[in-house]
C-alpha cells in the first residue's frame, strides 16, 4: 500500500537514550508558548544515547531531559514558488573494520524559499548499486522543518529537485527526520539495515518554511553508514503510530491515539513527534495475554530537539501502541491535524524490522 500521508519527521528527531528499567516516573511539563515558528536555532550538540536495556522482552521507559521551547510570531504561509535549482548525490562507501561505513552524503538537494512562504521540495535519485543502511542522520539546515526519506521500486519521476506536496513519498519509508541534525540514536541491530536496491529510487520529502524577512538558501539531505549485504538478515522500516485528526483548544489539553500491530515485529528506536503546541508525550504498548504494559517513552517534548530514542522490544500481531500528546495552546484557535508547521501533529515513529509493507501509518 502506498503511503498517502507524510509525516513531520518524525518523529521529531530525537533520539537520546533510555533509562534503567524500572517503574516509569511522573515526569514535569514544561509550558510552552509558540505562537508560530520561530527562526530555528543551531542544533544542539549530538549526545551519545545510550540503549535502552530490556528484562524478559521489555523496553526501558525514556526519560529525556526537559528543554523549553522559544517562540515568536511569523505570517501566514503562503503558495511556494517553482524549486531552485539543486541536484542529489549518491554515496559509495566500504565498511570499516567493524563491518560499518564513516559517513558519507546519501542523497541531497539544494533549495529557495522567499520570506514568509511553506513549502515542499522533493528530491530524487536512482540508485546505481545495491546499498545496506545501518544509521542515519539528516542534513538540516535553518528552515528545513522535517524531512522524509523513502524509497519505490522503479523511478516515478526524473531525478533531481522540484517543486511536489507532503503526499508524494514512496512506497517504504526509510527516514523521518525533524528540526536539527542530532537525530540518530545509533546504528541498527546486528543483522538489520535498511536495504535500497540498486535501480530502485530514492524520494527525500523536504518540508521547508521560511518565517524570516529574506530569501532563504540551503542545501538539505541525509548522510548514512553502510554495511555489506553478507553482514544482513533482516530489512527495517519506519511506521508512524498515532490520530490524523485531532482538535486542540486553547489552554492546557491532551490527545490519544492508538495503533494495533497486525503483525509480529521487533522496535528498536522510537521517536515522539509534534509541532510547536506539543509540550509533552507518553507512550505504552499494551500486550496480549495480561503480558505487562511496557513504556516506549514518557518525557517532554521540544520542537527543536527532535530526536531518536533506543529501545528494544518484540511485540506480536494484535498488541497495541497508545500514544498520548499534551498540548499547551496559546493561540487563542482551536488547532487541527496538519502538515504545516502551524497545525499540529501526535505521532510516535517507530523504527522496526522486519518489513511488513503495511504503509506509514498506523491506526486504530
Amino acid at each position: 500500500m502506498r503511503n498517502t500521508l507524510s509525516a513531520t519527521a518524525i518523529f521529531v528527531t530525537i533520539l537520546a537514550c533510555g533509562s534503567e528499567p524500572g517503574t516509569p516516573s511522573t515526569i514535569p511539563v514544561e509550558a510552552a508558548k509558540p505562537a508560530a515558528l520561530p527562526q530555528m536555532p543551531p542544533a544542539a550538540p549530538s549526545r551519545s544515547p545510550e540503549p535502552a536495556s530490556a528484562a524478559a522482552g521489555a523496553a526501558a521507559p525514556v526519560s529525556p531531559a526537559t528543554a523549553p521551547s522559544s517562540a515568536a510570531g511569523a505570517s501566514a504561509p503562503q503558495q511556494p514558488k517553482p524549486a531552485a535549482a539543486g541536484g542529489a548525490m549518491a554515496m559509495a562507501a566500504a565498511p570499516t573494520m567493524d563491518g560499518v561505513s564513516d559517513w558519507k552524503p546519501l542523497i541531497q538537494g539544494e533549495w529557495e524559499l522567499p520570506a514568509g512562504e511553506e513549502g515542499y521540495r522533493c528530491v530524487r535519485l536512482t540508485a546505481t548499486e545495491d546499498m545496506f543502511v545501518k544509521e542515519f542522520q539528516p542534513i538540516a539546515p535553518l528552515g528545513t522543518h522535517h524531512t522524509l526519506l523513502s524509497v519505490n521500486e522503479t523511478p516515478t519521476a526524473p531525478d533531481g529537485v522540484s517543486t511536489c506536496t507532503a503526499g508524494d513519498n514512496g512506497h517504504t519509508t526509510l527516514l523521518g527526520s525533524g528540526v536539527g541534525e542530532s537525530y540518530s540514536a545509533g546504528p541498527l541491530p546486528d543483522g538489520v539495515a535498511y536495504k535500497v536496491a540498486k535501480g530502485s529510487q530514492l524520494n527525500l520529502n523536504l518540508h521547508l518554511f521560511n518565517v524570516s524577512e529574506t530569501m532563504l538558501k540551503g542545501v538539505s539531505g541525509t548522510k548514512v553508514r553502510t554495511t555489506s549485504a553478507d553482514k544482513v538478515k533482516q530489512f527495517a522500516e519506519t511506521i508512524l503510530a498515532g490520530p490524523v485528526s485531532l482538535s486542540i483548544p486553547a489552554g492546557r489539553s491532551t490527545t490519544m491515539g492508538k495503533c494495533t500491530l497486525k503483525s509480529d515485529t521487533s522496535v528498536f528506536a522510537v521517536s515522539p513527534h509534534m509541532h510547536q503546541l506539543g509540550v509533552h508525550l507518553k507512550a505504552v504498548a499494551n500486550r496480549a495475554g495480561g503480558m505487562p504494559t511496557v513504556t516506549l517513552y514518557d518525557g517532554p517534548y521540544d520542537f527543536f530537539e527532535q530526536r531518536q530514542f533506543a529501545a528494544s522490544l518484540a511485540l506480536k500481531a494484535g498488541d497495541t501502541i497508545q500514544v498520548e500528546c499534551t498540548y499547551q495552546n496559546d493561540t487563542q484557535r482551536t488547532v487541527k491535524f496538519g502538515e504545516s508547521s502551524l497545525d499540529e501533529m501526535c505521532f510516535l515513529g517507530v523504527y522496526r524490522y522486519p518489513i511488513a509493507g503495511e504503509g506509514l501509518i498506523c491506526l486504530r
